[in-house]
C-alpha cells in the first residue's frame, strides 16, 4: 500500500509539472497578440513562478525516494529456485598401455687416456743477491771529490732531485739558488756514485738521467740504470761521465723517470776527478 501511495504521489507530481509547462506555453502565447498582451515583466514573473513550484516537487523527490527504500528493505524476497543438478561426467577412458621401450645401444668402449707428460725438472735457486754496498762515507774536504745529499721529499717524473751540501765541498763546487742545479768544474771526467734510498711503497724502478748544462753548448745527457741492492728501496749506480769542455763552469742535474710519484728518504751523489 505505502509502494501505490508513492506511485500516485508520482502521478500527481507528473499533471502538476504538465499544468507548468501549459502555464508557460500560455505565457509566451500572450506576448504578441491577445486580449490581455504580457510583456517581459510578466513572462519572468511566471518563470519564477514554475522555477519554486518544481524546487518543491524536487524535494518531495526526496522524500518519496528515502520512503521508498526503508520499504524496500522490509519486503520479503522471493525463494531462490534450486538450480539444477549437474549431470554426471562420463568415466575417463583409460589411458593407452605405453608401447614398450626399445633396448639402448651399448656406448662404445672409451679410448685409454694418454699418460700425463713428466713434470718439468725444478730450475735452480736463484743464486743470492749481492751484498748491500756500504753507504760511502762523506769524503773529505779536497777540490779531487765532491759529495752532494738529495733533499728528501716527493719526486714526480722527470722533475730534477734537489741538493744541500755534504760537509765542505770547497769553492769550484756548490748547488744552484733553486738547488737543482750543482756546479762542478768543467774539462773533466768524473766517476760518479750515486745512491739513493727511497720509501718502500713508492720504490724506484726506472732510469735516471744525469744532465751536463754548459753556456752556449748543448746539455749532455747520460742516463743511469741503478742497481737494485738488497732491497726494492735502495739503488746505487757508479758510472763515468765527462763534462763539457767551456770557460764556464757546468751545472750537474739528476732526474729521476718513473710511471708514479717517488718518495726519496735520502740520497748521495760523489764525483770524484780522474
Amino acid at each position: 500500500m505505502i509502494l501505490s501511495s508513492i506511485a500516485l504521489e508520482e502521478v500527481a507530481f507528473s499533471h502538476i509539472i504538465n499544468a507548468e509547462g501549459e502555464k508557460i506555453q500560455y505565457a509566451l502565447g500572450q506576448t504578441s497578440c491577445g486580449r490581455c498582451p504580457a510583456d517581459i515583466d510578466d513572462v519572468l514573473a511566471v518563470n519564477k513562478s514554475v522555477a519554486g513550484l518544481l524546487e518543491m516537487v524536487m524535494q518531495n523527490q526526496l522524500i518519496l525516494k528515502n520512503k521508498m527504500e526503508k520499504v524496500l528493505e522490509h519486503l520479503p524476497r522471493p525463494p531462490r529456485p534450486p538450480e539444477p543438478p549437474w549431470p554426471p561426467r562420463p568415466p575417463k577412458p583409460p589411458w593407452p598401455p605405453k608401447p614398450p621401450c626399445p633396448p639402448e645401444p651399448p656406448w662404445p668402449p672409451r679410448p685409454p687416456k694418454p699418460p700425463w707428460p713428466p713434470e718439468p725438472p725444478c730450475p735452480p735457486p736463484r743464486p743470492p743477491r749481492p751484498p748491500k754496498p756500504p753507504w760511502p762515507p762523506q769524503p773529505p774536504c779536497s777540490c779531487e771529490s765532491i759529495s752532494f745529499e738529495v733533499v728528501p721529499k716527493a719526486y714526480r717524473s722527470n722533475e730534477p732531485l734537489q741538493w744541500r751540501k755534504c760537509g765542505k765541498t770547497g769553492n769550484s763546487a756548490s748547488p744552484s739558488a733553486d738547488c737543482t742545479q750543482i756546479q762542478v768544474p768543467p774539462a773533466g771526467s768524473y766517476m760518479v756514485e750515486f745512491h739513493l734510498d727511497t720509501d718502500p711503497s713508492t720504490y724506484f724502478c726506472g732510469e735516471a738521467k744525469l744532465a751536463a748544462h754548459c753556456k752556449g753548448l748543448q746539455p749532455v745527457m747520460t742516463r743511469l740504470y741503478p742497481d737494485i741492492c738488497g732491497r726494492p728501496s735502495t739503488s746505487y749506480k757508479q758510472t763515468t761521465a765527462r763534462m763539457p769542455c767551456s770557460c764556464c763552469p757546468p751545472y750537474i742535474s739528476l732526474f729521476l723517470c718513473a710511471q708514479r710519484e717517488i718518495r726519496v728518504r735520502r740520497g748521495r751523489i760523489v764525483f770524484t776527478k780522474l
